[in-house]
């Protein structure tokens, strides 16, 4: 699939060979074993160390801040999302929190069919607010310019 250009082609064939494996074998109840996925926990952070060991300390507290910056504006927008459409068509606000809840499209969706949601619904307002989320540095370019300098 990366030949032909679709981002993230590892995640897109494990997510459809899932889908698949679950269609075929839906009577199956596996589970992984915990030892496997300590170990798988432990590699991702040797991954993840060794990616971090060169950076100083001054980048890293630069990083923490563009993190916080970029954190801080994902909750916001979440939560005024959610409260002003949940006023705007009466739905639970609780509804529209998992809708626009930082995350993946596909895992909001998977946790909306678990929690019984429409998950067409779901995945509608999550992409309104990727949107949202794109947009907003445009919008707010010379206030981030601001905070990046102090």
């Amino acid at each position: 699939m990366g030949k032909i250009g679709i981002p993230a082609p590892y995640l897109l064939t494990s997510l459809v060979v899932a889908a698949i494996f679950n269609a075929q074998f839906s009577a199956l109840h596996l589970v992984v074993p915990e030892l496997f996925i300590m170990f798988a926990t432990a590699i991702l952070g040797v991954l993840i160390g060794t990616r971090l060991a060169p950076t100083s300390l001054k980048e890293a507290v630069e990083y923490s801040r563009a993190g916080f910056i970029v954190t801080t504006l994902g909750v916001s927008v979440t939560i005024i999302y959610a409260l002003l459409f949940s006023y705007m068509t009466g739905t639970d606000w609780e509804v529209l929190l998992l809708a626009w809840v930082p995350g993946s499209v596909e895992a909001m969706t998977a946790v909306a069919l678990l929690l019984g949601l429409e998950p067409a619904f779901v995945a509608i307002n999550h992409v309104m607010r990727l949107m949202m989320l794109y947009m907003m540095p445009v919008v707010l370019k010379s206030p981030l310019q601001r905070l990046s300098r102090m």
